[in-house]
């Protein structure tokens, strides 16, 4: 494996991250209030590509690959979890075992928890008609049934100092929006709802990208060992987007074999390292063929049983 030690965390640089990402926030929230539409509809455009940047923070700070101190990452995990809706423990403990076991289909906690053949024919028509109708639901539900589940995640994570965990990190976001609500309620409806709806129709396309309709084993209850790191670009796809909205946008969120392959090194200092090759594609020509098959044969069968290459 290359030898990454020169690509510490900067505790300087993500300090300068996070004040940037909360100025930016704060005049994007400024230009919803607007009553011209030739300044709201921008102001909500920006707000939703801060939302998703907040969630690209959230995702590097559940990794501990943000701030030096782990202390400060948990604090600003919070933080970043009130704009994406990833309430953040759980988020941080299930995406870490998604790392373990990236590449076995029935140990990877992201993977669906259900077959195929377990979905109700009005079931795989809605999300049919969803996915082709361009209605963001995927996200949604997939963070509702994963992080918000806390009778799943305690039967995952059993462990006492995990469970008041994760029941904080819901309850938090609970109390927090309660009294966004109570005080600011046409704020909320008028200015924010609007931009986390465009988010969720970016993030939509973006998440499914990553691990659908790739051939993954699995382990049929037997005892098997992780996926090395460097051999999971195997089971990810990496989608290219043109430089800017990779640097400026995504924070080099696309680069997600990459980033398997390194987890632990900050997305500021991504960059610096070659990517694989393996399973990439341009996002046009992803987002073209993926619209064009059924979002039930997308996300619960695999390119070696229908022959599309994604």
């Amino acid at each position: 494996m290359k030898d990454t030690s020169y690509l510490r965390k900067s505790s300087t640089f993500a300090w300068l991250i996070i004040a940037w990402q909360l100025s930016l926030t704060a005049v994007a929230m400024a230009l919803t209030l607007s009553q011209n539409l030739f300044i709201k509809v921008p102001g909500e455009l920006l707000l939703a590509i801060c939302i998703l940047q907040w969630f690209i923070l959230e995702h590097d700070l559940g990794h501990s690959a943000f701030f030096k101190s782990n202390s400060v990452n948990v604090v600003f995990g919070h933080v970043a979890s009130l704009f994406s809706l990833l309430p953040f423990y759980p988020w941080k403990n299930v995406h870490h075992a998604h790392h373990v076991w990236t590449g076995w289909k029935d140990l990877d906690p992201t993977q669906p928890q259900k077959k195929l053949t377990e979905l109700s024919s009005m079931l795989i028509g809605f999300i049919n008609f969803c996915w082709r109708r361009w209605i963001p639901i995927f996200a949604l539900s997939f963070s509702t049934s994963t992080f918000w589940n806390l009778p799943r995640l305690m039967k995952m994570y059993p462990q006492k100092k995990k469970v008041l965990q994760h029941s904080f990190s819901v309850f938090f976001i609970v109390l927090v929006y309660l009294l966004l609500v109570f005080f600011f309620s046409d704020f909320m409806l008028t200015c924010w709802l609007p931009a986390f709806v465009l988010y969720l129709f970016v993030t939509d396309p973006l998440l499914l990208s990553q691990h659908t309709h790739l051939d993954q084993p699995e382990s049929e209850g037997q005892h098997v060992r992780p996926v090395k790191y460097r051999l999971q670009p195997a089971y990810t796809r990496s989608v290219i987007y043109p430089t800017w909205i990779s640097k400026y946008i995504l924070y080099h969120f696309d680069k997600h074999g990459l980033h398997h392959q390194f987890p632990g090194i900050p997305f500021y200092r991504l960059s610096e390292l070659k990517p694989p090759e393996e399973n990439t594609i341009y996002w046009l020509k992803w987002l073209k063929i993926a619209k064009q098959v059924p979002a039930h044969i997308l996300i619960f069968k695999s390119v070696k049983e229908t022959g599309i290459s994604l």
